[in-house]
């Protein structure tokens, strides 16, 4: 589900502001003035295609740290890893079966870090600092997943996409109050702030579910491996905090 921002104005002004899940492509933003808050993959991503397809202005508004990784880097490295057998079927296989909280799960999610970090840059500059732990212990312990750049980085350095480092205090309508600059306003602004599971909109058995301390959101009981503690039949794949995280996906299925 679409997580809106707790700030005045946010889900209750109509049509100037949008969640980048109604998001479809620049075209009907050509020649505006858009913000977009975020600084995740969909935020880069969705301030990149505007450019390109020709706002007059694009801001984006950042407020924390956050890991940034050249797509093409990383592609280098999962190339090269695959090539050398270090990525194999069995290398993940033996990461999966490492539990959270233990000290082969520390160790892969270590291993994955070392390698991340050698990848990523540094946007400091640009007002987006470094966080301290590890890009995939950000990850899988907060759900602030590093951006793999697909060229807005470029865009930032060059002007063409403002970094505004800064938080929201009101949305009205187009005009937006921010904490420490001036107030501004903006054709649409877009709203890059993820999303939350919804599962306690389909699963009436409230025992299926806890809230993850970590995440502060609602995530399902099961066995770590996506098999449902509370209905044996019923599994929830892809929830479950494999230290590859997305890669788990379907993995126990």
């Amino acid at each position: 589900q679409p997580a809106w921002p707790p700030v005045p104005g946010a889900a209750t002004t109509q049509g100037d502001i949008l969640h980048s899940a109604s998001y479809r492509n620049g075209q009907s933003h050509r020649g505006q003035r858009i913000l977009v808050v975020g600084s995740g993959n969909s935020a880069f991503e969705i301030a990149l295609d505007l450019v390109e397809c020709g706002a007059s202005r694009v801001s984006l508004l950042v407020n924390g740290p956050r890991w940034v990784i050249p797509i093409r880097r990383f592609e280098s490295a999962m190339l090269e890893a695959r090539a050398s057998g270090a990525f194999d079927p069995s290398m993940i296989t033996a990461a999966h079966s490492a539990e959270r909280g233990g000290a082969a799960y520390a160790t892969h999610v270590g291993a994955f870090d070392a390698l991340l970090r050698s990848l990523a840059v540094d946007v400091s500059d640009l007002g987006i600092d470094t966080p301290i732990d590890g890009p995939w212990h950000t990850a899988i312990e907060t759900g602030r997943v590093c951006v793999f750049d697909h060229g807005a980085l470029a865009l930032m350095r060059s002007g063409e996409i403002e970094v505004i480092h800064d938080r929201v205090v009101t949305f009205d309508g187009g005009r937006v109050s921010f904490a420490v600059h001036a107030p501004r306003t903006f054709d649409t602004v877009i709203l890059a702030t993820g999303y939350r599971p919804g599962l306690g909109d389909f699963i009436s058995d409230p025992t299926m579910l806890h809230l993850d301390p970590a995440r502060r959101e609602v995530f399902p009981r099961t066995d770590g491996r996506c098999q449902s503690l509370v209905a044996p039949g019923l599994y929830f794949v892809g929830f479950d905090m494999s230290p590859w995280g997305g890669m788990a996906h379907g993995h126990w299925g």
